[in-house]
């Protein structure tokens, strides 16, 4: 895998966006109430949501009301959802976010997640998680243009009934572990089903019943997004080195970094056992497109896709796991040095 085209965004260019107006920084408390949430509890809900915001009227802060919130992905990091233009989050939030100014707060929106209370920061008390996620939501367009690219020049194709099969794979995907069928091909590769099948493995299953269930255009734009994964890693390792050495270099300048990234983000707990609930979280954000840019995901992206543990079923999830931790330890380490876990600080 490529690590994206650089991209410097200066804290001048960076506000002058902000003032603009265009993409908003967005921050969010959630009291969840799903679909099967009874109505005693959803009513219980909403008045703490209530409450929550009663007391931010009365001078509280934006900080202390965080910390009730129910979305623990973004809870440790003031409840930030991330830079978003018109349009790119769900309508009921999209709305709001639309008319809100910078500083202030939302009264409690109701989504199909639960009662979210909405904050934008304001430039002054933000600049680094926007200077930041600008520099990344730059860097993941650079890197869509560049897939495009690729994709026109190898003659990408998704096969027909392709995107109607990967209904089927998500009903069941260790069916699909041995099937010889194909999604997309390409000049030099395709999308065996069998990857496909082993990526969906790793989602939760609550995910493979929405992805079952969806439309034609979702399982197209999966299966686009899987098959450039597969092409640029079919590359990597036609080229002899699965990891480029400019990869390699970042890695290990970044390991320090990423080590602490990863303890957060899989939940490890002190003797470094990762929580499979929070394991299973991650990847379904990161399959989504909603984790940023990081120099670990792509070693992540080649164990999901079966480069280092490449028959996993979920009773064998743990094994997993460590196979992967070592992996990734192996890469940041330096010659001679023994490899470091991700529970390792």
């Amino acid at each position: 895998m490529r690590l994206a085209e650089s991209v410097a965004v200066s804290e001048a260019e960076a506000e002058a966006v902000f003032a603009e107006g265009r993409l908003r920084l967005v921050a969010h408390l959630l009291k969840r109430a799903g679909p099967g949430t009874p109505s005693s509890a959803r009513l219980g809900q909403r008045r703490e949501a209530e409450r929550i915001l009663e007391a931010l009227i009365e001078g509280g802060s934006w900080s202390d009301a965080v910390a009730q919130s129910d979305d623990r992905e973004t809870r440790g990091a003031g409840g930030l959802l991330g830079l978003f233009a018109s349009g790119e989050l769900p309508s009921a939030l999209d709305r709001v976010v639309e008319n809100l100014e910078p500083g202030r707060v939302s009264s409690v929106v109701q989504s199909g997640e639960g009662f979210h209370i909405v904050h934008r920061p304001r430039f002054e008390d933000a600049r680094s998680p926007y200077r930041r996620l600008l520099r990344e939501r730059r860097l993941a367009e650079a890197d869509a243009r560049s897939n495009e690219d690729e994709r026109e020049a190898r003659e990408f194709a998704v096969l027909p009934r392709a995107a109607a099969r990967v209904g089927e794979l998500a009903g069941d995907p260790s069916a699909w572990l041995g099937s010889p069928g194909a999604l997309a091909r390409w000049e030099g590769g395709e999308l065996p089903d069998s990857i496909a099948a082993r990526y969906l493995l790793h989602l939760p299953a609550q995910s493979l019943v929405e992805l079952a269930t969806a439309g034609e255009a979702a399982h197209t734009d999966l299966i686009v997004e899987l098959g450039t994964r597969e092409m640029r890693l079919i590359d990597a390792a036609a080229g002899g080195d699965p990891v480029p050495v400019s990869t390699g270099e970042s890695l290990r300048r970044l390991h320090a970094d990423e080590i602490e990234y990863w303890t957060e983000a899989l939940a490890l707990d002190p003797g470094g056992a990762a929580s499979r609930e929070a394991l299973a979280s991650y990847i379904e954000s990161f399959v989504a497109g909603e984790e940023g840019a990081r120099s670990l995901p792509p070693l992540l992206e080649a164990w999901l896709l079966g480069r280092v543990e490449h028959r996993v079923h979920p009773r064998g999830v743990m094994a997993a796991i460590v196979a992967a931790r070592n992996a990734l330890a192996g890469v940041g380490a330096d010659p001679g040095e023994s490899p470091r876990g991700l529970g390792a600080r």
